[in-house]
């Protein structure tokens, strides 16, 4: 049985990804990120601190999940031959092929915003070779997935020879109700506690990405192997899902509270930075988001969500339905292409107000991002080297 809620948490993460870019590319505080600001006070920058501190935690908590479920359904070469091609493939032959163009936009982008003239003088291959090597900053996510994917595959060796039950099969639990649904409760404590041991990993750096620090920094690998070894062993659990749907909502307000809490009170510092992202009212943030995301989600859109878009054919108006849960992978993987460039555009070649700008950015990310999808989609060498379809 398909979890619905699941699908609903990743395609509308992802689509709150694509609007947190538009604020992230003319953020005025965070180094370098973007192009930088209109002013040296932005209120609008605000989305970047309500969004970043948990977005990225949750789609590795669901990948963990989906992760789990895969394993209990394909063998291991298949299931490894899935995630490389859907993976793998995207972050190396898809830089060559289409992400050398965001390698391009963000020389630009870097240029602009440093007064500098990376590149000069070099030959057009080198250039290219450049391009394709950098456009893949923004694939970090699934380059670490597809590293985790690996290490999945042993433990879940592991877990066959030790008859540790699946999640898709029945356990007896004799234990107490009130008591199980206490564990579960310091369980997601320890989740916490562990996503800010995970960030005291972050490194000192000088935040540019010479620096090797802060270019691990961008991966936080300790840090995201939490939140997707949590996904995969606890909340794939069927008590712990249920317990969610009954008390995780709950966590709503406390997370509204304390995401304003923490812009208000951090808002014009680089949220970037080691020392913002080791915080506790970071981490602590982050943890109640995802368990009020995943409560809420479990208890008001434990459903399939299809979207009804009328078109026009040669003998009439119809309508064609559309998933949003099938198609948001791609949107993530074409979304950087289409915010540096429009954006580096907007704000080089224009005069227009920054109000302006950010209207128009955020209408090419929401349409042009999805038309770019639907050309992508149609071309079946393209759609395997870009977004790693059959």
């Amino acid at each position: 049985m398909r979890l619905h809620y699941i699908d609903n948490i990743r395609w509308v993460t992802i689509l709150l990804v694509m609007l947190f870019h538009v604020f992230y590319y003319y953020n005025a505080y965070c180094a370098g990120s973007g192009i930088g600001g209109f002013s040296d006070y932005q209120p609008q920058d605000a989305v970047v601190y309500l969004l970043y501190p948990w977005l990225m935690p949750l789609l590795f908590v669901v990948a963990g999940m989906s992760a789990r479920y895969a394993l209990g359904k394909y063998d291991y070469r298949t299931f490894f031959r899935n995630r490389t091609r859907k993976l793998l493939v995207p972050a190396t032959i898809g830089l060559f092929v289409f992400q050398w163009l965001s390698g391009y936009a963000g020389m630009l982008t870097m240029n602009y915003h440093y007064h500098a003239d990376m590149g000069a003088g070099q030959p057009w291959w080198v250039m290219y070779i450049m391009f394709a090597l950098t456009g893949g900053g923004g694939l970090w996510f699934i380059q670490l997935l597809w590293l985790f994917s690996l290490l999945t595959i042993p433990l879940y060796w592991v877990e066959r020879k030790l008859h540790i039950t699946y999640p898709q099969e029945q356990a007896k639990c004799t234990m107490r109700p009130a008591l199980r649904d206490v564990l579960i409760a310091l369980l997601m404590v320890f989740f916490g506690v562990m996503l800010y041991l995970g960030d005291q990993a972050v490194m000192d750096s000088n935040g540019t990405m010479q620096d090797p620090a802060s270019l691990l920094n961008v991966y936080r690998p300790l840090y995201y192997v939490v939140a997707y070894l949590f996904g995969y062993y606890v909340f794939v659990r069927k008590d712990v899902q249920e317990w969610l749907s009954r008390y995780g909502q709950l966590t709503i307000p406390a997370a509204l509270a304390c995401g304003i809490w923490l812009t208000v009170t951090t808002f014009g510092q680089d949220a970037y930075s080691p020392a913002y992202l080791r915080s506790v009212g970071n981490n602590l943030y982050a943890w109640l988001a995802i368990l009020s995301m995943f409560g809420g989600f479990k208890r008001w859109l434990d459903r399939p969500v299809v979207w009804q878009i009328p078109i026009c054919t040669a003998t009439g108006r119809t309508t064609k339905t559309l998933s949003p849960a099938k198609h948001s992978y791609g949107l993530y993987i074409l979304q950087f292409v289409v915010y540096m460039s429009v954006g580096y555009v907007l704000r080089v070649h224009t005069i227009l107000p920054p109000w302006a700008m950010y209207v128009l950015l955020f209408m090419a990310m929401f349409t042009l991002t999805p038309a770019l999808y639907a050309v992508i989609h149609r071309i079946p060498i393209l759609r395997w080297c870009v977004l790693g379809e059959k």
